[in-house]
């Protein structure tokens, strides 16, 4: 998810003492909040998908 990030143009930021990151686009509503002690589950990788096909990224 962070290498498709940095082509994408995508923020990575955490919320001030959360335990999740979030990846947003200043030019779309979505944003994906992802927990960053637990493992990566099929619903976050669809999320962030659905965040880039917004966006109009080529997968």
């Amino acid at each position: 998810m962070q290498e498709e990030n940095r082509r994408s143009s995508v923020r990575e930021g955490r919320k001030t003492g959360g335990s999740h990151f979030m990846f947003l686009h200043p030019d779309c509503e979505l944003a994906v909040t992802v927990p960053f002690k637990r493992p990566i589950t099929p619903v976050y990788i669809q999320q962030f998908l659905a965040l880039l096909e917004e966006l109009g990224v080529d997968q």
